[in-house]
């Protein structure tokens, strides 16, 4: 009754914004790829699949983790332009739209896994029907042995669609003139308050990792990536943005090298630092949110588009559930393979299993993917 009523509710957006129907540009799918090349390089390096780095790059292997948190700034974009687009707000279609994005490949993906598992021999924690349970209600994040039970990259989709759910309750709020800010602020604050809340009450960086990216401690990225596609869709302000988005494009590329730069020397204590473990990804946010806005000012080139990152980037949610498979059997049962074959066979062995989630299952229940 909630979602009718709710469909039905007028809004205000549509004086302040002007947001084109098609928000995805070439761009920002590059943007989706190098996220997803990140995570993938991440867990090459953490499965003992990458030579070892020394000196000045020992660390660099570790900053692919920061991919998941491109990924929720993206999420953030794109979900605030949905949220913006339309004069009138449509609960039930944003709730169909996001159930139709995630689950039809995420639950193809789920008997593979649970097969490797298998295979492996390894039990769960937890009763297998329970653990079936919380992933199919994308609650499994909440639970320390259950988050990354079945496929490790599943840990972040119980951050991503409690993230919908918690934009479905607030949008009638944030559409209003003015309210948006509000909103956005109180978001930030809760993240803020909550990772510190983690910092003082859990010792440990496993303890601190695991509260700090619930879906509570990582708001302001994806409100911090929402306000880029607020400023973007601006009748004000998006054309300023629109005239000069390479400059914004550069201001962004610096600070977003300057927060990895201060990152890099802490990494080592970053969840014993409070303005690591508590301060530095929002600043990361913000500095990604100005490359957000640069690249959406972009017009399509051939250059980008013979890099791979923009096709890359269409066919990342399936790459990011599949690409662990390959990388699982390499280091599981073909040690002896040689690395420099094996690393293209693992790279190349994910992108099809990608693209073949992405052509029969993501294409066929998400029509906006076609």
């Amino acid at each position: 009754m909630a979602l009718r009523i709710c469909r039905f509710i007028p809004m205000n957006s549509s004086k302040i914004f002007h947001l084109e129907e098609n928000s995805r540009t070439q761009s920002l799918d590059a943007l989706r790829g190098v996220a997803i090349a990140m995570v993938f390089f991440y867990h090459l390096a953490a499965m003992k699949q990458l030579p070892e780095f020394k000196g000045s790059l020992a660390m660099l292997p570790a900053f692919g983790m920061f991919g998941v948190d491109l990924f929720y700034i993206l999420s953030g974009y794109f979900i605030t332009r949905a949220l913006l687009r339309n004069p009138t707000w449509d609960a039930p279609r944003f709730l169909r739209s996001r159930v139709s994005r995630i689950y039809p490949a995420f639950l193809v993906s789920l008997p593979v896994f649970l097969a490797l598992r298998w295979l492996q021999n390894m039990p769960f924690d937890l009763h297998l029907g329970l653990n079936l349970v919380l992933h199919a209600l994308m609650l499994h994040n909440f639970f320390p042995e259950i988050g990354g039970s079945i496929n490790g990259p599943y840990w972040t989709l119980g951050v991503e669609f409690p993230y919908y759910m918690i934009m479905l309750a607030v949008a009638p709020f944030m559409r209003q003139r003015g309210a948006y800010w509000v909103c956005t602020g109180l978001m930030l604050l809760v993240a803020l308050t909550w990772r510190s809340a983690v910092f003082v009450n859990y010792p440990g960086a496993t303890s601190r990792f695991f509260h700090a990216t619930q879906v509570f401690g990582t708001l302001d990225e994806f409100f911090i990536g929402g306000l880029a596609a607020y400023l973007v869709g601006h009748r004000k302000w998006g054309p300023w943005l629109k005239e000069n988005g390479w400059l914004i494009l550069g201001i962004g590329l610096a600070f977003t090298l300057a927060t990895l730069c201060y990152q890099e020397s802490r990494f080592l204590t970053y969840w014993a630092d409070p303005e690591t473990a508590i301060i530095w990804r929002t600043p990361f946010a913000a500095s990604i949110s100005m490359v957000i806005m640069g690249c959406a000012q972009l017009a399509p080139t051939k250059v980008l588009k013979w890099t791979g990152l923009p096709w890359l980037g269409k066919i990342s949610y399936s790459l990011y559930l599949y690409h662990m498979l390959p990388i699982i059997l390499r280091a599981v049962y073909f040690p002896e393979v040689d690395r420099v074959v094996a690393r293209p066979a693992m790279a190349m062995a994910s992108v099809a299993l990608a693209w073949l989630s992405w052509r029969h299952v993501e294409t066929r229940f998400h029509k906006t993917l076609r």
